[in-house]
């Protein structure tokens, strides 16, 4: 029988600061204790609010809710999932946290975005299959929630590869885990290598950087996109690397031309004119929408 985690309200929590939530179940070969361990050394290096729920090796025991339940009024809470995962004949998304691999992504997800009643909150998922989550879950999401699954197929990010995202982002761009930052673009920004996130915003829709990538390559930014590409990334990327992202995705004709060092800062580039593009679509219809009548 699958796990299917309940939340139970805890009237008493107070707790109002940003928090970082790493949830690791067993790793086998793809991470171990040591990633944990750096992993969160390395957030609370940069003085970010870290709760750790399991170590990497053994099933996690513990009751996850529970344990968030004391974070719930945090003003942005990160739920980072570091655990194998597959993808039911349904197309189910299920987690391995416990002794077996029998915990529902979704009800896991749902009743904690029910425990967080709108506040922001950025869940991170980085097992495997991690696509047939998105379409699943997004619409019934709060308003201020977001997914981002880093391993969209059949490849789990490993330990190696997610603490180095975790340290380039802590060094780069550490308000990106407070909610004052776009922490999607941040992850995009610290890929070192030909792997692409896919990522939901609530009631939104669902995004993919690398069909945005290729749907800009060989095609020239206006002025405006261009704008709001130094507006978003400015604070992490320097204006010279932007030019110099800004020229390869024009000059390139093929994927080949973009190199693994140029891949996830123009993932986020051209994600971060999708958003605005979808952002000004959004207006566009509410605005022109007409008003019922009363």
């Amino acid at each position: 029988m699958l796990n299917l985690w309940v939340y139970k309200p805890n009237p008493s929590a107070t707790i109002t600061k940003d928090v970082f939530a790493l949830i690791a179940g067993p790793g086998g070969m793809a991470f171990n204790k040591e990633h944990i361990n750096k992993i969160t050394q390395t957030l609370k290096n940069a003085d970010i609010e870290t709760l750790l729920i399991g170590d990497g090796i053994n099933p996690i025991s513990e009751d996850i809710l529970s344990k968030l339940s004391a974070y719930k009024n945090s003003r942005h809470m990160t739920v980072m999932f570091l655990a194998h995962g597959y993808r039911t004949e349904k197309s189910e998304h299920i987690l391995w946290l416990g002794e077996s691999a029998n915990t529902r992504t979704k009800e896991l997800i749902s009743s904690l975005s029910k425990m967080r009643r709108n506040k922001s909150t950025d869940f991170i998922l980085t097992s495997s299959y991690g696509a047939a989550l998105l379409p699943q879950i997004y619409k019934k999401m709060p308003k201020k929630s977001r997914i981002t699954v880093l391993a969209p197929d059949e490849n789990l990010l490993t330990g190696d590869q997610l603490t180095a995202m975790i340290e380039h982002i802590c060094r780069k761009l550490p308000s990106a885990f407070s909610g004052t930052e776009d922490a999607l673009n941040a992850y995009l920004c610290a890929i070192q290598a030909k792997t692409a996130p896919q990522f939901a915003i609530a009631r939104k829709g669902l995004f993919n950087p690398h069909k945005q990538l290729l749907s800009r390559l060989g095609k020239p930014f206006s002025i405006e996109e261009k704008i709001t590409i130094y507006q978003t990334l400015g604070k992490s990327l320097s204006a010279k690397r932007l030019q110099e992202l800004e020229k390869t995705i024009e000059n390139a004709k093929t994927e080949c031309e973009i190199s693994a060092k140029d891949f996830g800062e123009a993932l986020a580039m051209c994600n971060v004119i999708t958003e605005s593009h979808y952002n000004k679509r959004l207006l566009s219809r509410l605005f022109s929408t007409p008003k019922s009548k009363l």
